[in-house]
């Protein structure tokens, strides 16, 4: 009826009707135990349904980090870093496009449920959340189908649901419970930063921010290797980076970067052709991503200083 990795240990499915996100039956009673033959023939057998997984102890103590908002590549790389032990687990690509991490901990808690980390940008408006979640409540998986169209996919499964102790689970709480990380910004049109007002100190510093970005959607993602290597490329231009150093990164990435399929190559080549092709085109407001910002404060503080000193020596 339905396909899991052989990784798995069966989980609690529930059916969802294509185009939906909740459950088509009423499913609080299979919080409790798995379905049976019967039920789940009706479920899955000659329709369109999709696959919904319990979370919680009742499939094994599975549970899902899922990323959502404008900043859910940085937040995913943020708890990548914490906890580097899923670099090796299982990613869902969903059909919106963000992730979610797949873990299990055997001994989870009875009375965890859910709990989301939001991010707020210097206006206070939300820009992303991170979400736990764990007993009594559930998620499409692969292959199921978003509302919007798109299939949900394991980036690679082969690789296994990532097993935790109790007390790995509990470090994951607490670093939901952090405050978030001061200065994040929004990567909205309109910005007023632009590249002028950056140092080269501080393009150098952004663009190497955005080749680990990328080098992280590609690697632990398998987003396509040539459309992001364009899409480095013309960051790269709108940060106003001299052409020289552009190549010496775009070069970085075209070596590093995994060859997730054999028809999916992405050469030196390819590489400088993506860099001529982005640097002939206008270029637009930088993105200037979460926690830069106040260091460029900090950066200009310095500079406006040095300039009154400056100021002061010629006077005396």
């Amino acid at each position: 009826i339905y396909t899991l990795s052989l990784h798995d240990a069966l989980p609690i499915l529930v059916p969802i009707a294509r185009g939906k996100k909740l459950p088509s039956i009423r499913w609080e009673i299979y919080q409790r135990r798995l379905p049976n033959d019967k039920e789940l023939y009706q479920w899955f057998m000659g329709n369109e349904n999709q696959l919904g997984i319990v979370t919680g102890n009742v499939s094994g103590g599975r549970f899902i980090v899922d990323f959502d908002g404008m900043i859910c590549e940085e937040t995913f790389m943020e708890f990548m870093d914490a906890f580097p032990e899923f670099l090796d687990g299982r990613v869902v690509q969903t059909g919106s496009g963000k992730p979610h991490i797949h873990g299990k901990c055997p001994d989870f808690p009875v009375d965890f449920t859910r709990k989301i980390k939001y991010y707020y940008d210097s206006e206070e408006q939300n820009i992303g959340e991170v979400e736990l979640r764990g007993n009594r409540h559930q998620s499409l998986i692969p292959p199921s189908v978003h509302p919007c169209g798109t299939v949900y996919f394991y980036v690679d499964e082969s690789l296994p649901i990532k097993e935790i102790s109790r007390e790995r689970f509990q470090e994951i709480l607490a670093w939901m419970e952090i405050a978030q990380k001061e200065g994040i910004e929004s990567h909205q049109e309109g910005e007023n930063l632009e590249a002028d007002d950056l140092s080269s100190e501080m393009r150098t510093k952004i663009a190497n921010y955005y080749l680990t970005r990328i080098q992280h959607q590609v690697g632990i993602r398998h987003l396509n290797r040539n459309d992001k290597g364009y899409e480095l490329a013309r960051e790269l231009n709108n940060l106003g980076l001299g052409v020289d150093e552009a190549k010496s990164l775009m070069m970085r990435y075209a070596d590093e970067a995994p060859a997730i399929v054999e028809k999916d190559p992405y050469t030196e080549q390819e590489a400088i052709a993506s860099l001529q092709s982005a640097y002939n085109n206008k270029r637009e407001s930088p993105w200037i991503p979460w926690g830069f910002r106040e260091d460029i404060r900090k950066e200009k503080e310095v500079e406006e200083i040095r300039a009154e000193v400056s100021t002061g020596k010629e006077l005396r």
